[in-house]
């Protein structure tokens, strides 16, 4: 009895101890929805055991034993196959597996040999249904497809077996053809040069959200995700026809036999490290290199740039679905509507949402194409453009004073965008998080309210909360310096003991009331003093 048996419950579910020889352990490989796949190691050398989930049907020994017969170089070799208890399996070959970033020149090897294999398959009457990077192994010398337990003839009503992420879009609505395997090739190519799968990100962002429609709408749109000035290199070529959503117009086997023919290898090998820097390392912003997403979305609010993320073909609109654990929160928004119909605070909004997820451990921030320190400085701000506002609409000052031109609509698309409130989240300031929801709150509140008086009380309510601060400052007539008030009886009882002739007091009150209200700066700093967390 060898060792393995006594530790298989470490490496998977199967006893395959039968299949072993006296010298030889295994250990887990891989592991998937169809089964378990181990490495066995002797004196011999290596091997793969897989084994499935299921017993042999009859379709299933129908491709093994094709495949065994077809002992095609891009196909794994099968050593043997069969079913232990009440499980099929297979034996083949095993084989070290390289990047195309490792061995550039590969790349025409693989597609030559993978190609070759896939219309083989087809001439056999089966699909390769599964083709993904996992399924295939890069060698020094070849390319492999190694998982043949996907393979499915033509016609067949299951069609359960692909892996939605690299599926073709009508594989997505359950219609399959010959020309679906080359779809699922051109997405695996791109992720073996980049080493990024977008949709695979999509559905790790969106959980339980994330359906067949959401991967579809993204595949018939692979310019949502693959840029179209890549479109013009001999490797971007070859890849945005494999991944054509119109089935009539995408490359098969003759066109991509029409490719290698004229294609320079040279040029393929600086392709692929090209394409793999462009789409993992640099990003362009006015046609010059930005050092990370940080620094980009940086430049994009500094600049007010907000519809630059959201022109097609530009570098950030594919760039931007490589954002690892982020770039479902940009295709999020870019499947729900198209680029010319998503409105400007969406589009705010998302920048912002971007900026702070990587600017975490800098305080600073952007408002209207202008950076500020810290949220203080931002609250400070809101507080006096909306004070110009408040005068604007009390009659104490003209609207065409100097910089108020458009100030109120600006602050309201702030608003609805929910800056303000993600970035208090960002700053990490006392009591972020209720503070957080206090402004959430007068931001909704924003975007329901038509009226002046209440738009001004709830602008003021948030600057207060970014400022962190209960005071008021007022200057009284013929007063040279300001007074600071910490609550509303301390202003009063100044107000009682004021020394004024009767025009400083007139203009005095003026500024303290609206419309025989109590003005809603002062009702809104009033309001303010009473929160607990202040």
């Amino acid at each position: 009895m060898n060792t393995w048996v006594n530790r298989r419950t470490e490496y998977g579910a199967y006893n395959i101890d039968e299949l072993l020889n006296d010298d030889e352990s295994a250990e887990l490989l891989s592991a998937s929805g169809e089964g378990q796949s181990y490495l066995v190691s002797g004196s011999s050398g290596r091997k793969v055991i897989k084994v499935y989930k299921g017993r042999l049907t009859r379709e299933l020994e129908t491709v093994l034993r094709t495949v065994t017969e077809m002992r095609h170089p891009a196909i794994a070799r099968i050593f043997s196959y069969g079913e232990l208890s009440g499980h099929a399996y297979e034996i083949r070959e095993y084989y070290e597996s390289r990047t195309l970033a490792e061995s550039p020149q590969s790349f025409i090897t693989a597609v030559t040999e993978l190609s070759d294999a896939i219309n083989e398959l087809h001439l056999a009457g089966f699909s390769g249904l599964d083709i993904k990077p996992e399924n295939i192994v890069i060698t020094s010398r070849s390319a492999l497809i190694v998982d043949v337990g996907s393979f499915t003839y033509f016609g067949s009503d299951e069609i359960s077996g692909h892996t939605l992420t690299y599926s073709a879009p009508e594989l997505t609505r359950g219609m399959g053809s010959a020309c679906s395997d080359y779809y699922s090739l051109g997405l695996t190519l791109l992720n073996l040069i980049t080493g990024h799968d977008p949709i695979s990100s999509l559905m790790a962002y969106r959980g339980q959200d994330c359906d067949k429609t959401d991967i579809y709408n993204i595949k018939i749109n692979p310019g949502w995700w693959f840029p179209d000035k890549e479109k013009g290199t001999s490797i971007g070529q070859l890849i945005s026809g494999l991944v054509e959503p119109d089935q009539q117009k995408r490359w098969g086997y003759s066109r991509i036999l029409d490719w290698l023919r004229i294609i320079d290898p040279g040029a393929t090998t600086n392709g692929i490290a090209e394409m793999n820097e462009r789409f993992s390392h640099r990003l362009m912003y006015n046609n010059a290199p930005v050092g990370d997403y940080g620094e980009l979305f940086t430049s994009l609010l500094s600049g007010n740039d907000v519809k630059y993320m959201f022109s097609q073909g530009t570098d950030l609109a594919y760039s931007s679905m490589y954002l690892s654990e982020h770039v479902g929160l940009f295709i999020a928004y870019r499947q729900q509507e198209s680029v010319g119909t998503l409105g400007y605070t969406d589009q705010l909004a998302l920048l912002v949402s971007l900026f702070c997820e990587f600017t975490k451990d800098s305080d600073g921030v952007f408002f209207d194409g202008r950076q500020f320190s810290d949220i203080f400085e931002l609250g400070n701000y809101v507080f006096s453009a909306t004070k110009e506002q408040y005068d604007i609409l009390n009659g104490n000052r003209s609207a065409a004073y100097p910089g108020t031109n458009n100030g109120m609509s600006r602050l309201l698309n702030a608003a609805a965008a929910g800056i303000f409130s993600k970035y208090m989240i960002k700053c990490r300031k006392r009591n972020s998080a209720r503070r957080a929801q206090l402004i959430e709150k007068y931001e909704r509140e924003l975007s329901k309210s038509a009226d002046g008086y209440d738009r001004i009380y709830s602008l003021t309510r948030i600057a207060y909360l970014l400022m962190d601060i209960n005071v008021y400052k007022m200057r009284f007539p013929a007063q040279k310096n300001e007074t600071e008030f910490r609550s509303l009886p301390e202003l009063v009882e100044k107000i009682k003991g004021a020394n004024s002739n009767a025009d400083n007091y007139s203009t005095l009150l003026k500024s303290l009331t609206y419309k025989d209200k109590i003005s809603p700066i002062i009702k809104a700093w009033s309001d303010h003093t009473k929160e607990e967390l202040i």
